[in-house]
């Protein structure tokens, strides 16, 4: 019997990098790809207000980390609520939640159209409803076949967010090594304001929804009781540390009023399409480069 048990661990339940994945994955979305334009606005007091986040957010990690050491057969937060609250309560709370990711995903996988729209023009001739349709229902289908073969796809696609992410702060830390006059020469001019700091802060708390997400599988979680919580701590960290890298290098390279109306920060920034003179033929070398080794 234990070596059966063994088995069904070692074969069909969730570890730590995929709990990991399942967090940094269900948080880093497709906001983020927008984000440093929201923010742009609000100048250093969008850096203020992801520290207040990003400590905010550690804070609730550690919370939900507590809980899973507590409570390691719940399955996330409806337990937890059903459990010190009642049946009402849970019910409420994860009606809530379930609505709410039918707005999510509706608009993740809309957004996925249109940047596939823009690599393959050919999908963008199609109807877009039913290319996020299609997607969507993709995904149904390989859940389908498994928790671990949807922990191993979200593995992948956590790898796929990440590689843009991970290029920007590359550039961001050779410009530095390389030529750091140009983070000084477009500063953000807006003046720190604490209702600004609340705006940059709330937006940003946004960005950062997900963080539970690892506490959702537990009864497919390999012994919960530690990995969860050194998932979720982990993940949390990590996507705080991503956000504020890829949000503050396009604040700093790119002129504010520019980065506030581009629909593609990223691109911006790595496409060498910026007007900033000094950043422009770096990028364009930053790429030729890459693409080489």
């Amino acid at each position: 019997m234990r070596m059966a048990a063994n088995a069904d661990n070692g074969q069909r339940k969730l570890g730590f990098w995929m709990c990991t994945a399942l967090v940094v994955g269900n948080t880093i979305g497709i906001g983020i790809f927008l984000l440093p334009a929201s923010l742009a606005p609000f100048g250093f007091n969008a850096t203020i207000g992801w520290l207040v986040t990003v400590l905010g957010c550690i804070a609730l990690a550690r919370v939900f980390a507590r809980l899973a050491r507590e409570m390691p057969n719940a399955d996330g937060p409806y337990s937890y609520i059903r459990a010190t609250l009642g049946d009402i309560p849970a019910y409420l709370a994860i009606w809530c939640y379930w609505v709410s990711l039918w707005i999510t995903n509706a608009a993740i996988a809309t957004g996925v159209v249109g940047y596939i729209g823009a690599v393959f023009p050919g999908v963008a001739a199609l109807q877009p409803a039913l290319v996020a349709l299609a997607l969507l229902w993709v995904f149904v289908a390989i859940n389908l076949f498994g928790v671990r073969t949807g922990g191993r796809v979200q593995v992948v696609t956590t790898a796929l967010k990440l590689l843009p992410m991970v290029a920007v702060a590359l550039l961001g830390a050779w410009l530095l090594l390389t030529q750091p006059a140009v983070y000084t020469q477009h500063l953000p001019s807006a003046p720190l304001r604490m209702g600004d700091i609340v705006t940059a802060s709330t937006i940003a708390l946004f960005a950062m929804l997900g963080l539970e997400s690892a506490t959702v599988p537990a009864a497919r979680v390999m012994d919960p009781a530690r990995t969860i919580p050194r998932a979720t701590i982990a993940g949390t960290v990590l996507t705080a540390v991503i956000y504020m890298i890829v949000s503050t290098v396009p604040m700093l390279l790119i002129p504010e009023a520019e980065l506030a109306t581009t629909s593609a920060p990223f691109a911006t920034v790595m496409g060498g399409k910026s007007s900033v003179a000094p950043v422009a033929p770096l990028t364009a070398a930053f790429t030729r480069r890459s693409r080489s080794v």
